[in-house]
């Protein structure tokens, strides 16, 4: 309830994984359903999908920054110093 008050007063949410498991311990499949749970619970319950993500841990790798981008995410976060723009992984 205080998430739906807080979106409807403009705070945004974004993804993080469904269940906080590691995505790159992960196959790539299993990570793909956490990425995509996360989004699917967050837009179900504030009725507009998440645009960020923060991998847990800040564990990320190529093929779990695919799959977010898969998911349309837009922009992703790790524990990494400085910024990687699209084509720049």
């Amino acid at each position: 309830d205080q998430v739906r008050e807080m979106s409807a007063r403009g705070v945004a949410f974004g993804g993080h994984s469904h269940t906080h498991r590691i995505l790159t311990h992960l196959t790539l499949a299993e990570a793909a359903g956490e990425i995509r749970g996360s989004r699917d619970t967050i837009a179900a319950e504030l009725g507009v999908p998440p645009s960020t993500f923060s991998y847990p841990n800040g564990n990320w790798n190529p093929a779990v920054a695919s799959a977010v981008a898969e998911a349309s995410f837009t922009i992703a976060f790790s524990m990494d110093r400085g910024a990687v723009s699209a084509g720049r992984g």
